[in-house]
């Protein structure tokens, strides 16, 4: 800078010096050469002035004259008044020093130098020690700077000063100068011009210092002012005088050349202490208006010290705009707010040396206003954001993302490494699906983490939850359900506490979702244990749900407006009813099972393959049940499956359940009306299980072509058969043929009445062969738990019974048989008797009185009587079904052949019979049914035959008489 300023003002006063320089007095040469000087015409006149005349004059100069120092200009300028005033006129055509050639023109009062640095055309006027030059025109060719004024020198205060004009290219404008022996003050101003880059050609500035001010601004420029101060001695500047002011209309700035130009209608530019200043009127980068923004670049002459500040201010949104700005200056701001307005103040530092760093600080407060954090957006109602070099810092700020969660942010982003860390207390966290919601809660506090190198993702520690925000969609990830458990009705729902869940979000209405469940209490078993952890996959698109399990084979289905589908294979249900909320149910279930087992309650069941549909009122089903626990068999086998179609309502607890052959129809109202209608199925009766049916208001049982199975074992073989049960009357018909059997029950008082049963009905419930032919018949009556009656035999024959077989081979192989004296009436009655079989026992007419205690299990058979062919029975018995335990004693009457003969004869029947008319003898029987122990005295009755008849022959006189 200095030295163009020092060939300007050197050039200024150049002229005076070279005039001076060649001056002698009354002297005209044609031609003259001394020294280094040779002169080709020579004419010197002495008059009151002097005239010089020359045509020629060479002067070969080892230091040329016109680049003399300031010193030596001053020292010239000295002698000019006392030169100038003694000639009238100067004329010198041609005047070469060295390279240099000069015309010089003086009369007096004007002036005129033209050599090869300069033309001057002046007025001159020495007045004592001042001198005036009125320029016409001075035209410094090697700048190509023209100038007009005037100059004035005080040689006795050495002070020079010119006030004028100047013209440089397409510049025109004021030009000052003021010099003394310590400073040269200047003023300089430009008409409008289209930039700057002018002073270039005078004065050299760091290369960043530069650009501004010569790249970085374009418009209609004009210079109002430009003054400082040389130091005179070297033309130095002195830096902290330099003041200047330019104006530029519609000016464009550009703060980086990365970044678009800046429009603003006018552009104040001002230099002071070495300071310049940049104000825009009205600024706006591309659509942002950015009013009150401002640049300053600070030491703008000190490569070490000069830095360029950039003040953007702006109330627009933290848009595209103001991050293209910082990101022309390698700073990415991962934040831009698509709604809302926002007080943006921020300061870009930039030194000339790049090694120092730059300096980013910056504030932003945003009121209502939506952002994007990469893909993350997000609502802020007042959001307080600074800007500290690589980190944005956000404080206190209230936000909210969508409806998922609000609440209280600090958060500290650090744009270098793409992360950010802070925390949050959140006044409510919301992620639901259209109709779920998975997490419902308010004022948690957590740590959050951010990581938005590639998308966006949120860590929340305290939760142990992920959010990863893409472009199109957020993945959520929640590593413990535990710790959400109490936060979301969802999970309280379906009582998971325990387990993972990764959701992809696209929307609320598109999601799919991976999970891992853990300690699960769902009513589902594998293999008779309860699945207490499943893995699934799931969508929920358009309010519609689709789940798979993974490990186990669950497929769920829910579509909008129709019924959920679940799907089970392999798995089994177990269900407790009254755990089952129905009013919970909000939409229609449909259950399609696969070899699946149901248990309700105590009742289990294996669903082949079955769809069970439950709504809010009730619950149908339909398929075919396996392994059924149910009391029916079919074709002497049990019944394992069935295909059934069902239906429950829940609000009058009514149960209706038919087979699809219409065989099976079951009604079941407010859990205690039971109708029960049986057709070609048999009927299994257990008793030695519990069959209460005591909590049941009414039960009706219709069959027909029905069979009772008692314990597995006995069958009670029937035609048709009802049961009717109330609390205070229990009815039962049953028909087999001619057979009829009834029992009722009313309040305690029971009757019972069998009719006509057959060997066929008998031997069936009995399980064995027990008679063979005729008729039985029993009647009975009680109260509540004892039954008395009486049962009748008619022309049966009674086989099988291991105690009755045992007495009758028993007498027949009594030595009584061989006693020579029934020897013959013994074979006779065999033979008209048709002997005796070992197998069975021929019942003319018998009955048996007894008495059953239902409590104790014990029947008191206090009367047995029957006779029969050969043997008639008369005794009791007492059997104890607890313990199978029998105790008997029974009188056997045999040889009724020979007793009816001998019965016919007078004193012999006393003789041989005695006082009954008969023989008999007494067993006794105890043990088991299985297993029974027979004491009897038919031996001894033998022995004592022949005495007996002796005694009765001795006393037979008065048997006679009576």
């Amino acid at each position: 800078m200095s030295n163009k300023i020092k060939v300007f003002f050197t050039l200024l006063v150049c002229f005076v010096f070279a005039f001076v320089f060649f001056l002698f007095s009354g002297i005209k040469i044609d031609s003259i050469s001394f020294g280094e000087v040779s002169v080709s015409k020579l004419y010197i006149k002495f008059d009151k002035k002097l005239i010089v005349d020359i045509k020629q004059l060479k002067y070969e100069s080892k230091k040329s004259q016109v680049n003399n120092s300031i010193e030596d200009l001053k020292t010239n300028i000295k002698k000019l008044p006392s030169l100038l005033k003694y000639f009238q006129e100067i004329n010198i055509d041609s005047l070469k020093i060295n390279d240099n050639e000069f015309t010089i023109f003086f009369n007096e009062r004007h002036l005129y130098l033209d050599n090869k640095h300069i033309n001057l055309s002046t007025k001159v006027e020495v007045h004592s020690q001042t001198i005036k030059l009125n320029l016409y025109s001075l035209y410094l060719k090697d700048l190509k700077i023209l100038l007009n004024g005037k100059f004035k020198v005080n040689m006795h205060k050495e002070v020079a000063n010119f006030v004028g004009d100047y013209a440089y290219k397409d510049l025109s404008g004021e030009f000052n100068i003021q010099a003394d022996e310590n400073f040269i003050d200047f003023y300089v101003n430009t008409n409008e011009v289209k930039d700057i880059k002018f002073v270039r050609d005078f004065v050299r500035l760091p290369a960043e210092a530069e650009k501004w001010m010569y790249d970085n601004v374009t418009g209609k420029m004009k210079l109002n002012y430009f003054y400082g101060k040389l130091n005179t001695s070297n033309f130095y500047p002195v830096l902290e005088s330099f003041k200047g002011n330019a104006t530029i209309e519609d000016a464009k700035i550009r703060f980086h050349k990365n970044a678009k130009v800046v429009d603003t209608k006018k552009l104040t530019v001002d230099y002071k202490d070495d300071k310049l200043l940049f104000s825009m009127q009205e600024p706006s980068y591309d659509t942002t208006k950015i009013y009150g923004s401002s640049v300053v670049i600070n030491n703008l002459t000190s490569e070490a010290k000069g830095e360029v500040v950039v003040d953007i201010k702006t109330k627009s949104a933290l848009n595209r705009d103001i991050l293209d700005i910082l990101k022309a200056y390698n700073i990415t701001l991962p934040l831009i707010q698509t709604k809302g307005t926002t007080d943006s103040s921020f300061t870009l530092v930039v030194p000339y040396l790049i090694k120092k760093g730059m300096k980013t600080t910056g504030k932003f407060l945003a009121k209502d206003a939506v952002f994007k954090l990469q893909n993350f957006e997000f609502e802020a109602k007042n959001a307080d954001v600074e800007l500290k070099g690589a980190n944005v810092i956000i404080k206190n700020s209230y936000v909210k993302h969508k409806e998922m969660f609000e609440g209280v942010l600090n958060l500290n982003i650090n744009t270098n490494s793409s992360t950010a860390k802070g925390d949050v207390n959140l006044s409510k966290v919301l992620i639901q699906s259209s109709s779920d919601k998975i997490i419902d809660t308010k004022d948690i506090k957590s740590d959050i983490l951010v990581d938005f190198k590639n998308n966006t993702v949120l860590q929340f520690p305290t939760l142990k939850t992920n959010l990863e925000i893409k472009k199109d969609n957020i993945l959520i990830s929640l590593a413990d359900l535990a710790l959400i458990y109490e936060h979301s009705s969802l999970l309280k729902k379906l009582d998971i506490k325990k387990g993972n869940i990764s959701l992809d979000l696209i929307d609320e209405n598109n999601i799919t979702f991976k999970a891992f469940l853990d300690e699960l209490n769902f009513p589902i078993e594998k293999d008779l244990k309860p699945i207490k952890k499943l893995e699934i996959t799931g969508l929920i698109k358009n309010e519609n749900l689709y789940i798979n399990g993974t490990n186990y084979h669950i497929i769920l289905e829910s579509i909008k407006n129709k019924s959920i589908k679940l799907f089970f294979k392999d798995i089994d249900l177990n269900i407790d009813t009254k755990k089952v909320d129905t009013t919970s149910i909000k939409q229609d279930l449909i259950l399609i099972l696969e070899n699946s087992k149901i248990k309700v309650d105590k009742d289990s069941y294996l669903a082949s393959k079955a769809n069970i549909n439950l709504d809010s009122n009730k619950v149908e089903f339909k398929g075919k049940f396996s392994n059924l626990e149910l009391p029916l068999f079919s074709n002497n086998k049990k019944v394992e499956s069935l295909d059934i179609v069902g239906t429950y309502t829940y609000k009058n607890k009514n149960l209706a359940i038919n087979t699809t052959d219409k065989k099976i129809a079951l009604i079941i109202k407010d859990n205690s009306d039971v109708s029960l209608n049986l057709k070609d199925y048999d009927l299994l009766f257990d008793t030695t299980k519990q069959n209460d049916i005591s909590n049941l208001k009414r039960v009706i049982l219709k069959a027909k072509n029905s069979n009772i199975i008692i314990n597995n074992k006995y069958t009670l073989l029937s035609k048709e058969y009802t049961f009717e049960y109330s609390k205070n009357l229990q009815k039962f018909l049953s028909l087999y043929k001619d057979s009829q059997i009834t029992y009722s029950k009313k309040n305690e008082d029971i009757v019972l009445r069998a009719n006509n049963l057959n060997d066929k009905l008998i031997n069936s419930l009995a399980n064995k062969e027990l008679i063979t032919g005729g008729k039985v018949v029993l009647v009975a009556s009680g109260k509540d738990n004892l039954l008395k009656g009486k049962l009748f035999l008619s022309e049966n024959n009674i086989k099988g019974l291991s105690i009755l077989t045992n007495l009758i081979t028993l007498i027949n192989t009594s030595p009584a048989l061989i006693n020579p004296l029934l020897a013959i009436p013994s074979i006779a009655s065999m033979a008209t008797n048709k002997g005796f079989v070992v197998n069975g026992y021929k019942v003319n007419d018998g009955y048996v009185d007894f008495e059953y205690n239902f409590d104790t299990k014990y029947l008191d058979m206090t009367k047995i009587v029957t006779v029969g062919n050969g043997i008639d029975f008369d005794g009791k018995a007492a059997i104890d079904f607890d313990t199978n335990l029998i105790d008997a004693k029974i009188n056997l009457i045999f040889f009724k052949g020979y007793t009816s003969v001998v019965n016919s004869i007078p004193v012999l029947n006393y003789v041989l019979l005695g006082d009954n008319k008969r023989v008999e003898t007494e067993v006794e029987i105890t043990g088991t049914l299985d297993e029974p122990k027979i004491k009897s005295n038919v031996a001894q009755d033998s022995i004592n035959a022949p005495v007996n008849v002796i005694k009765r022959i001795i006393t037979s006189p008065i048997k006679l008489f009576e």
